[in-house]
């Protein structure tokens, strides 16, 4: 398998349906697009990688900053177990950026789905250069667009992004928890962003380990569960676990 950006990213789009704080885990926030560049992270090992950086931003100006380190031939790699096949990391780059551009520009992305846009993206500044340039087109907009935005603690506290990339049978990558979602397309569609079973269970173990005492996760449930999968995720925490992979946002 080759790195693929311009026809991946845009097949893609077929597998998928307080002020100077941090957006905190565990919730789901309403947002808008602050910021999105290209920038350099310098790694424990000395090595500087590009990255992209995407700030989102409620109301209250609370925070949350995502970011997609970058993408080569080895994140290509996909992962076997007994009960299938993981999603690479760049399966799950590809993904997440076609789903903010589905959301904070949908109109965007109909053009997309109709082939009469196509994105030609090569190589990995090419794919960088684009999401940054649609995104910041976004954010220059007179009226902002605001979506719901899912976000979970990670084993050290902090927000992050669940884990939303699978793979089927035939081997295409797809998400398989909604994450995000246009706010006025999803009052439109009667539908919601909300947690899995599997998610609340954890949200909840979380809590009681915190407080020491059990605590009502009834409000996270959406009146739509079932239009959110929950295929393997507590299979997939497990196996991490146990085969020690790290986990891909």
């Amino acid at each position: 398998m080759a790195l693929n950006f311009g026809a991946d990213f845009n097949n893609a789009g077929e597998h998928t349906l307080a002020k100077g704080s941090y957006l905190q885990g565990d919730k789901i926030h309403i947002v808008k697009l602050k910021e999105a560049k290209a920038d350099r992270q310098k790694l424990k090992d000395g090595r500087e990688v590009d990255t992209i950086n995407v700030v989102f931003e409620d109301e209250n100006g609370a925070t949350f900053d995502d970011r997609t380190f970058e993408l080569t031939q080895d994140s290509i790699e996909r992962k076997t177990f007994g009960w299938g096949t993981s999603a690479s990391m760049y399966d799950s780059a590809v993904l997440k950026f076609r789903c903010y551009i589905e959301h904070f520009a949908p109109k965007y992305n109909e053009k997309l789905i109709k082939g009469e846009v196509k994105l030609e993206m090569k190589s990995w500044k090419q794919f960088r250069d684009s999401m940054v340039a649609i995104l910041q087109a976004v954010i220059k907009q007179k009226t902002p667009v605001w979506c719901k935005l899912k976000l979970i603690k990670n084993s050290s506290g902090f927000a992050s992004l669940p884990f939303f990339a699978a793979v089927d049978k035939e081997g295409n990558a797809y998400v398989n928890n909604n994450f995000i979602g246009n706010v006025e397309i999803l009052k439109q569609q009667d539908r919601d962003i909300a947690f899995t079973a599997s998610e609340i269970k954890k949200i909840k173990a979380r809590e009681e380990a915190a407080s020491g005492t059990a605590t009502s996760t009834e409000e996270l449930i959406s009146s739509n569960p079932e239009e959110i999968s929950d295929i393997n995720m507590e299979d997939f925490e497990n196996m991490k676990k146990k085969k020690k992979l790290t986990s891909v946002k």
